[in-house]
């Protein structure tokens, strides 16, 4: 596979890290095209299960600020992403 010219940074929360919080997860069909997970998902011990995992469920960045979570809750976790 050829290098993408394109570097990805990502901002958002790691699905371990949102049930950690206690935060919402939205369940959604399982498409019927599999969804590509990063690499460093797959490399953790327990890859394979967030890989399934991460077909049906879907975490939104709003979701630090929405139904009563503290606003303040994102910039520390933004902060430790950059």
């Amino acid at each position: 596979m050829a290098p993408r010219k394109i570097q990805f940074v990502n901002l958002g929360l790691e699905p371990w890290e949102v049930i950690d919080m206690d935060l919402e997860i939205e369940t959604v069909e399982e498409g019927k095209r599999y969804k590509p997970v990063a690499r460093y998902v797959l490399e953790r011990e327990d890859g394979d299960y967030w890989k399934e995992w991460l077909q049906t469920h879907c975490i939104e960045l709003n979701v630090m600020t929405a139904r009563g979570a503290r606003p303040r809750l994102y910039t520390p976790c933004l902060s430790r992403s950059l």
